[in-house]
């Protein structure tokens, strides 16, 4: 996980964590994708890149004014590779580890957390732990981690790799409450949709249909394919990101 040291002192508008990560306290958002997106937007506004607090939520003290809500979202999730009840392998949206996913005793869950029906997760405020909590329809405050400066690398640079960061038993996704954040268009080619992937930065894998040219990207942290993509004819080709661009 990228750290950064302690010593390291936090620009003045931004809050430092117990290990010395800096972040942005904002308000609340509906829906997990509302939540990441706010992060995304907040680089562009900064030009800092910053993405939706995932694994360092545990060095946050929930202290203070600016944490006004029952809960907080985090970036920690099931939406590549379901969990269930499993207490590991949960991974984040930080754009710089793809490859990370969570191991023992990584991440604080509550009693019997988690459930295994949900795929988002979120803080608990009054006990500090983590909940599994619906992808939508609920409502968490945000808090975005800084990276660093904005960095750009050229297209042509980009790497996109298949049966990255794991090889999927299945690219489907079988419950519309597992979905992703995604944008649809239609391409000419794997290459074309290559491309538009390449060159946002918010893309993290795309999935396209070699037969009627949907080009499918996931947006802020990786995933299945969507629900209403299940009864596609299945010639879908899949490939992600392989670091931080």
């Amino acid at each position: 996980l990228l750290t950064v040291p302690v010593t390291a002192k936090c620009p003045d508008d931004l809050t430092q964590l117990k290990d010395g990560s800096c972040v942005v306290i904002l308000g609340g958002a509906d829906g997990l994708c509302n939540a990441l997106e706010e992060c995304a937007l907040l680089s562009q506004t900064k030009q800092q890149d910053y993405f939706l607090i995932g694994f360092h939520q545990r060095h946050v003290t929930y202290e203070g004014p600016k944490f006004t809500w029952s809960y907080m979202w985090t970036s920690i999730a099931d939406i590549l590779q379901n969990r269930n009840q499993d207490r590991n392998g949960w991974r984040d949206a930080n754009p710089r580890n793809p490859e990370h996913f969570s191991q023992e005793g990584e991440i604080v869950w509550d009693e019997n957390q988690p459930m295994g029906s949900e795929h988002a997760t979120a803080v608990i405020y009054s006990t500090h732990l983590l909940h599994d909590v619906p992808l939508k329809n609920f409502n968490a405050q945000v808090v975005c981690e800084l990276i660093g400066p904005t960095t750009s690398a050229p297209t042509s640079l980009v790497q996109l790799k298949e049966n990255f960061p794991v090889v999927l038993t299945t690219f489907y996704n079988d419950d519309p409450g597992a979905d992703g954040c995604y944008v649809q268009s239609a391409e000419v080619n794997l290459g074309k949709c290559a491309f538009r992937c390449a060159m946002n930065k918010d893309c993290r894998s795309l999935y396209y249909h070699q037969s009627n040219g949907t080009c499918v990207q996931m947006l802020y942290i990786d995933a299945r394919l969507p629900f209403e993509y299940r009864n596609y004819v299945r010639q879908w080709k899949r490939y992600a990101k392989t670091g931080y661009t």
